[in-house]
């Protein structure tokens, strides 16, 4: 164990960043264990023309790092940039990689490809040909292949890309609309802004669900696939005709503002193994607005504090619980003490934010990591104990916990966030 005596840090050496690790034959890199993930050179977005191809992997400074991840704007706007090669072994493809890539007409997506993020070849205006591996690319973005030619080119109605659905397109839906079988996925936004929608069958086949996906969608209910293990961001926001919904058994997961909006959802029913709820998952929903005072579960997981709290109040989680969702106590100094059983294995990012009345906290032995600004602005907190399973303290974990004199930390934190403890040890 080590055991951290109160001081204060202060970086007084100013460090001028660079967008990237490494430059490797006229690629990008940045590098982390034994990946790479290919990058920008500067904020002008202009580093990479003509022909480019990507290799498997890259060696630097006697290390060898593999290829994995094409990072967030690396190719934005690059309108000269004609054609791109990527390698086997890429998974990843983040947000914005390749909008405006003008002079790209086509693109062929290597068989590992996992994860497309939003609006990856947006604004590739001629961009005609996208090929793919049919049963790869299960989660997609928002606005992938918005403003091209492939997208401009489809018929109105469903639009697949391999076995994901990409899109509805066009503003004059069906009342009913059937995802055919063997669908593995529907990409983030799939069905946004949907209402003439009321009825959308599908199939068990779909393993994974996009945020956003049914924003605004017109249904009044809804069967969701049992394959599924999450409810991502703002899936089901503003669905405004929703009344009830089945949560699948295998979904561990709530996103932030899942159902927020759903200004008709009286019945939820959710699963035993959920372990954990974003924040404002469910506000303005008559299902919340029809919970008692105090603390608000959703199935095994302590939603959200609701109502005002009495001075000098203790709470005590009830047994069984799972998981403590994001913000549920932030800003309540009126708790001066919580009892966490030894179920809880998730406590979400904010969870205790500005609680400045804590004196102290157990946590129990299950977490695995502490959150960003789990504690933040804890004044009163004085002393924590991690437990021996945290790998993770995240940033801002514990930031501004000026009361705080003292902290154990086990040995088996292997990622410890510069900022995490700022200013207080």
């Amino acid at each position: 164990m080590k055991k951290i005596a109160f001081f204060i840090l202060v970086a007084l050496l100013p460090v001028l960043a660079s967008a990237y690790d490494a430059e490797i034959e006229g690629i990008y890199y940045n590098l982390s264990g034994d990946e790479a993930e290919v990058t920008y050179r500067d904020y002008s977005y202009n580093a990479y023309s003509g022909d480019v191809v990507i290799p498997q992997s890259v060696s630097y400074n006697g290390q060898t790092y593999r290829v994995t991840s094409i990072g967030f704007y690396a190719f934005q706007n690059c309108s000269d940039l004609t054609s791109i090669t990527f390698p086997e072994g890429l998974t990843s493809i983040d947000s914005w990689a390749f909008k405006g890539c003008t002079g790209l007409t086509t693109v062929s997506l290597p068989r590992t490809l996992t994860d497309i993020g939003n609006g990856a070849f947006d604004d590739c205006t001629n961009l005609v040909s996208v090929s793919y591996d049919p049963d790869g690319v299960p989660h997609i973005g928002q606005y992938v292949l918005d403003d091209t030619a492939w997208y401009k080119n489809q018929p109105e109605g469903l639009v697949y890309f391999g076995k994901s659905v990409y899109r509805y397109k066009g503003y004059n839906a069906p009342t009913e609309v059937v995802i055919e079988n063997g669908t593995l996925s529907i990409a983030s936004g799939a069905f946004h802004y949907c209402p003439k929608i009321k009825s959308l069958i599908i199939p068990n086949s779909v393993k994974y669900i996009g945020s956003s996906a049914f924003f605004q969608i017109g249904v009044s209910s809804i069967t969701l696939p049992e394959g599924i293990t999450e409810i991502c961001d703002e899936t089901f926001g503003a669905c405004a005709s929703l009344t009830s919904i089945t949560i699948p058994n295998n979904v561990k997961r709530i996103g932030q503002h899942a159902f927020n909006g759903c200004s008709k959802l009286e019945s939820i029913t959710f699963p035993d193994g959920l372990l954990d709820v974003g924040k404002q998952a469910f506000a303005n929903t008559p299902w919340y607005n029809n919970q008692p005072d105090g603390v608000v579960y959703a199935g095994s997981v302590a939603y959200l504090y609701k109502g005002t709290m009495p001075d000098g109040t203790s709470i005590d989680l009830k047994e069984g619980t799972k998981g403590i969702s994001a913000e549920a106590f932030c800003y309540y100094d009126e708790m001066t003490s919580i009892t966490i059983p030894s179920s809880v294995s998730s406590i979400g990012a904010g969870a205790f934010k500005y609680c400045s009345g804590l004196t102290s906290i157990s946590l129990p032995e299950g977490l695995t990591q502490i959150e960003e600004e789990t504690f933040r602005g804890c004044t009163g907190l004085t002393s924590a104990t991690i437990p021996n399973g945290v790998t993770l303290i995240d940033k801002n974990a514990f930031y501004g916990c000026s009361g705080l004199t003292s902290i154990i930390i086990p040995n088996g934190v292997t990622r410890l966030n510069s900022s995490a403890f700022w200013p207080c040890i």
